[in-house]
């Protein structure tokens, strides 16, 4: 995400309010991959992830 993309959200924040937003940093389609040996707290990690971003419909 570049300079322009931020000073866009930065606004959009503002105009709405910080306890209108929530942010979820995830990695992208790598993160439903598991199949490589990972260190033990990845899977809940991603569990927690995957929670938050079902709320969201695709």
């Amino acid at each position: 995400m570049g300079d322009e993309a931020i000073e866009e959200l930065f606004v959009l924040v503002a105009t709405v309010g910080l306890s209108n937003v929530k942010v979820i940093l995830a990695p992208q389609k790598e993160m439903f991959d598991l199949s490589e040996p990972v260190h033990a707290w990845i899977p809940e990690l991603y569990a927690s992830i995957r929670q938050a971003l079902s709320e969201f419909k695709r």
